[in-house]
């Protein structure tokens, strides 16, 4: 994947959604916000995809979402780059540019354009899924313990 691009969209004024959270396993959380994220991504895949140069294609079709590991407690980690390793470097000669290509970025601004609309679909991703788990209001629990 391409490392040296990254984009970090940070959730933040959503007490109500975190309060709720609370209440869930750690396990059902984890679930629900990989869910979130990977269908927040979706919009960042398909404009970089759009953006991509179209020389054979290949650049294009080995473009995925990778749900991953953060190395920060409590966070999830979800990236856009090429399937296979073999792939990466391609993609990197076009991102960055080489002493004789300029560069021909697609990724970033794939970021830039769509990391509201991303947000957004994050939100209302982790809403419906925290309705369908949250016992009904007026049930008191205790929320799950870190």
């Amino acid at each position: 994947m391409l490392d040296a691009i990254k984009g970090e969209i940070e959730i933040k004024g959503l007490r109500d959604l975190e309060a709720q959270l609370k209440f869930l396993p750690n396990r059902v959380r984890l679930n629900i916000g990989r869910r979130a994220l990977k269908a927040g991504a979706q919009p960042i895949l398909q404009r970089a995809k759009m953006n991509a140069p179209r020389r054979t294609g290949t650049l294009q079709s080995s473009l995925r979402v990778k749900l991953g590991r953060s190395r920060r407690p409590q966070s999830l980690l979800v990236t856009i780059g090429t399937r296979k390793e073999s792939d990466m470097f391609y993609a990197a000669f076009n991102e960055f540019g080489t002493g004789h290509q300029p560069a021909r970025p697609f990724l970033r601004p794939a970021f830039d354009s769509e990391k509201d609309a991303a947000l957004g679909i994050i939100i209302r991703v982790l809403k419906q899924e925290i309705e369908k788990k949250v016992p009904a209001r007026g049930r008191f629990l205790e929320p799950e313990p870190e």
